[in-house]
């Protein structure tokens, strides 16, 4: 692998990670100034506390008191919102892989340089899912600052695993995507087929 689609996908599409990483870095750092009030929280997992327990589970909830802690609020809540939100990005990117350059034209020119359309599709990917690692470290870095900033005292490490464990799920959805875009050709159907994937 000769490294040039990834480094010219980087160059060109670096500023993903900053929309997107501080745009969810952002909600991170609300959910952690809502965890800051006991009251708040604990007033929502009583809510939910009065809900079926089918409603619950379609949530991926099975106990309401989980939010009443600190950690369980951020973590339940910022990793559940933000993987519904980067499954967005997820798909987006799976579709920038092959299709979108497909369509437009630039394929075509690509390949006609020593490089193997193989090779092509995985530098992109590769390339997108550092972009992606990048998106997942800015989720990570502003809800710990503002955990800080606020004197919360909460354990870290469980943070930081269960806003990690969003990076694979991002993987899948772009992968399938990008297959999707692959097989199909046609972007449309490549979306429909990943939004319902994704649901």
């Amino acid at each position: 692998m000769s490294g040039i689609i990834i480094q010219n996908t980087l160059r060109t599409s670096w500023k993903q990670i900053l929309y997107w990483g501080i745009g969810m870095g952002i909600l991170g750092v609300y959910l952690v100034f809502i965890a800051s009030s006991s009251d708040i929280i604990e007033g929502y997992a009583d809510l939910l506390g009065s809900l079926p327990p089918a409603l619950l589970g379609a949530f991926g909830m099975s106990d309401p008191r989980l939010l009443a802690t600190t950690e369980g609020w951020i973590v339940t809540l910022f990793a559940s919102e933000a993987t519904l939100i980067l499954s967005i990005y997820a798909v987006m990117a799976g579709l920038n892989i092959a299709a979108n350059e497909e369509q437009a034209g630039i394929l075509d020119v690509v390949l006609a340089l020593p490089i193997s359309r193989t090779q092509y599709l995985a530098e992109k990917f590769i390339a997108f899912a550092l972009i992606s690692l990048g998106i997942i470290l800015c989720c990570i870095l502003f809800p710990l600052t503002a955990t800080i900033a606020f004197g919360l005292d909460v354990e870290h490490g469980k943070i930081i695993a269960s806003i990690l464990n969003i990076y694979p799920g991002i993987l899948l959805i772009t992968t399938v995507t990008s297959l999707l875009a692959t097989i199909l050709r046609r972007r449309l159907a490549a979306i429909g087929i990943a939004a319902v994937f994704v649901i």
